[in-house]
């Protein structure tokens, strides 16, 4: 459902069961933040009927053990070596293990687990890390000296790759038994793509790690892959392709654009399209990814002056301002966090589109509000009319 369309109606006993204390907490942080207007097409995103109920559409798709034998058997003539790269710390064990064991029944083999651990000093990673390399050559992890931040422990793990494609895992992270199978077999087919992205499942995390109970599942839809197909610049209207746990990518992409980090990953696959748009897909989902509260994307999306630097930064690094759609995308982001012309100025956006989009938003607005306010009064008078 678009933004703009929310007359769809709401699957209330989904939302019921999702109740709990964290998803109530963040309810009201999003309705404090964004206001009711938003508040009520994000609950109408989350929890609209689902063609499909996600659960029984997974258990159908998902290969059966004869399937996933067939799997293994097959030869990949030219299959590429996939390096996993994993910047780990302090793993709790469980998690460490999950996603090492989730490695290990994948039905192409041809991968390697690149691996640095930024605590040392955690005997239970260590016994965990030392048992699974002596298990399986593939799994190979070095030890930092010490912590030396998200980025940098990244970048020693890429490093440490020696395979022909990448893919980045978070140690909350878990592949299915066939995803690098599906990749590899779609750039089997398709040799001159670069990309190559999957669905996925989010698992939404509290503060400590543990899981909420609120999982969805998130795929390209037709219509954005057409978009994306045809000008890869319109990932800067949305990012259609997901999380970097999501994606694998031919070794020698270039880097993350260090100024960036609240769509530094959109950013990286507009580049990485500008130099090669040809990409492959599967809509399956293929990897779970843990989503969690306290994560730096959360924190960047209620922070108004960094939205408008990044995605001013992304325009004109990519020469957008010439087109409207590029510009009604930074005018709406202007308007989303209550920002004035003056951030918007800049970077060339005209005063008077701004002034246009403000207007049509206000009355865009009020006319939800008068909406809103007749439901309540016919919930509360019964179902006389009301005009």
């Amino acid at each position: 459902m678009s933004k703009d369309d929310s007359t769809g109606k709401i699957q209330w006993d989904r939302l019921i069961k999702k109740l709990s204390p964290y998803t109530v907490q963040k309810g009201l942080r999003y309705l404090k933040h964004y206001g009711l207007k938003e508040f009520w097409i994000r609950l109408h995103e989350r929890f609209e009927p689902e063609e499909v109920p996600y659960g029984p559409w997974y258990e159908a798709y998902r290969p059966d053990e004869e399937t996933l034998e067939k799997q293994r058997k097959r030869k990949f003539p030219d299959g590429p070596l996939i390096s996993i790269v994993v910047p780990a710390y302090l793993t709790p064990e469980r998690f460490l293990r999950q996603m090492l064991d989730s490695l290990l029944a994948q039905t192409y083999e041809n991968w390697e687990l690149c691996l640095t651990n930024g605590s040392p000093e955690d005997p239970d990673m260590q016994t965990v890390l030392r048992s699974y390399a002596e298990m399986d050559r593939r799994i190979r992890y070095q030890d930092l000296k010490e912590n030396l931040g998200i980025a940098e422990n990244t970048n020693a793990a890429f490093a440490m790759a020696e395979g022909d494609f990448i893919a980045l895992l978070d140690h909350d992270d878990l592949l299915a038994p066939n995803a690098l199978y599906e990749i590899a077999a779609a750039l089997e087919e398709h040799p001159e793509a670069d990309l190559a992205f999957c669905g996925s499942r989010q698992v939404m995390l509290d503060g400590v790690g543990n899981r909420t109970g609120e999982e969805f599942d998130r795929a390209i839809s037709d219509e954005h892959l057409k978009m994306i197909s045809e000008d890869w610049r319109d990932l800067y209207i949305g990012d259609y392709i997901g999380a970097p746990s999501a994606t694998i990518y031919r070794k020698g992409a270039p880097e993350y654009e260090e100024k960036l980090t609240w769509i530094v990953d959109v950013e990286f696959y507009m580049r990485l399209l500008q130099r090669n748009p040809r990409f492959v897909v599967s809509k399956e989902p293929l990897v779970s990814i843990g989503v969690s509260e306290n994560q730096l994307t959360e924190s960047c999306r209620t922070d108004g002056k960094l939205n408008i630097f990044e995605y001013g930064f992304v325009m004109q690094e990519f020469s957008l301002l010439s087109e409207e759609k590029y510009r009604q995308k930074f005018i709406q982001i202007a308007l989303k966090y209550k920002m004035p012309f003056a951030s918007l100025a800049p970077y060339g956006i005209p005063k008077k589109e701004y002034e246009k989009a403000a207007a049509k938003k206000r009355r865009e607005d009020f006319v939800f509000y008068v909406g809103v306010a007749k439901r309540k009064v016919r919930k509360a008078f019964g179902k006389k009319q009301f005009t």
